[in-house]
């Protein structure tokens, strides 16, 4: 996962790798700024909220054995904020589907 609206979290050139090795790696420049370690395999990765949340540095990922986790990448290190466990039978969690929910346009009052 890579950034697309120029520097993410004021970091440029700033990846985010799902690795076999149950690991999330952070990549700056062409080092690897920190590593993240996870109790099962990543396998999706997706900015919260599209783009990272109000911090911009939050990241939603899916395992192998089905659990979905929201991760801090702060700058220096990461932060497991939550995991869940799915109610799938121990299948992956492939991909992760953000729906933004708003009121209707119809509760507003335009003037």
């Amino acid at each position: 996962m890579i950034s697309s609206a120029g520097a993410w979290s004021g970091r440029p050139f700033t990846s985010v790798v799902a690795c076999a090795d149950a690991t999330i790696r952070v990549i700056e420049g062409s080092s690897i700024a920190y590593e993240v370690h996870l109790n099962s395999v990543p396998i999706a990765l997706y900015l919260f909220m599209g783009d990272g949340g109000h911090t911009k540095q939050l990241v939603l990922y899916g395992t192998r054995d089905g659990k979905l986790g929201l991760i801090d990448l702060k700058p220096k290190e990461g932060e497991i904020k939550w995991e869940l466990r799915t109610s799938s039978s121990g299948g992956a969690l492939l991909r992760v589907y953000v729906v933004i929910f708003a009121p209707p346009l119809s509760q507003f009052a335009w003037k």
